[in-house]
């Protein structure tokens, strides 16, 4: 990156130098112009043709080198960008395989001390439960983009502290789905988050289930929540910024960061909430 800053840098100076001369080259030939016309002393209109066809070409071509360069320069910025991006959402997932391993050799001496006890019964049941979850971790290893993998296992282990019963839905992979990642990061951090702030509220039964699923249209990505529902008047303001039903703790920018987000990236996004369902926000994204 700052490779990147002093190519800049560099190039400002040049695009400086170029304007500086052809502000010379304008104010030598408006010299010579206004000598030809009215002095004694005159150049050559053919010398000043020549200087004024010379410098053209000069700075002309300086000029689009220039330019090349510079779009060279912005393109190395966007896939440092890109990289960058790439590599912290593999040490996300990284911390998250380590707290797995960590977890699963706590698992493992549970099982142990049961059997140790004689406690066979307990062991299996609670190798049954170990086993779903493992599953349930599974189908989200394999979504591609490993931001949004990552995300979901960290979501995972904060709602397991807190007491959220969270659950995933995954039936799409989101290969081809063209968002960026770290803004897509940010749409469902943003959606899960407030799941568990809404959830923890009132529920008796606090439970949060993130959903990916794909038609022929689009990518739908869904949060729900089994908080307090979100009456009609709420919602038509719930995504306005500044907006928030937690008082002096919420911000107001959670939601209208995703409605931004989203929009941004050619999205939709809704939101449903009554008795049946709970409360879900939809977001849905068109396949190219």
């Amino acid at each position: 990156m700052e490779e990147n800053k002093r190519g800049y840098n560099k190039k400002t100076i040049i695009v400086m130098c170029l304007i500086l001369i052809q502000a010379v080259v304008v104010l030598v030939i408006a010299q010579w112009s206004h000598a030809i016309l009215w002095m004694s002393s005159r150049p050559s209109i053919k010398t000043v043709s020549q200087f004024a066809l010379f410098s053209g070409i000069f700075v002309g071509c300086s000029t689009v080198f220039l330019f090349v360069q510079m779009v060279r320069l912005a393109n190395k910025e966007r896939d440092y960008e890109v990289n960058k991006a790439v590599t912290e959402q593999n040490k996300d997932l990284i911390d998250v395989l380590r707290a797995s391993r960590h977890d699963f050799s706590n698992h493992l001496q549970v099982i142990m001390g049961f059997i140790q006890l004689g406690k066979n019964d307990m062991a299996l049941e609670y190798m049954n439960e170990i086993t779903g979850k493992m599953e349930a971790q599974s189908f989200v290893s394999n979504i591609k983009n490993l931001g949004i993998a990552a995300l979901i296992l960290k979501k995972q282990s904060a709602a397991e502290l807190r007491g959220i019963s969270f659950k995933t839905d995954i039936k799409t992979d989101l290969h081809n789905l063209s968002v960026n990642p770290s803004e897509l990061a940010r749409i469902l951090g943003n959606l899960i988050d407030n799941a568990f702030d809404a959830t923890m509220e009132s529920s008796s039964n606090p439970e949060v289930t993130v959903a990916l699923d794909k038609d022929d249209y689009c990518y739908n990505i869904s949060v729900t929540n089994t908080g307090p529902i979100i009456s009609e008047e709420i919602q038509s303001r719930i995504f306005g910024k500044g907006f928030t039903t937690k008082g002096s703790s919420g911000s107001g920018l959670g939601l209208y960061i995703v409605r931004e987000l989203t929009e941004k990236n050619k999205g939709t996004v809704m939101l449903r909430s009554n008795p049946e369902e709970g409360t879900i926000f939809i977001v849905q994204f068109p396949i190219d």
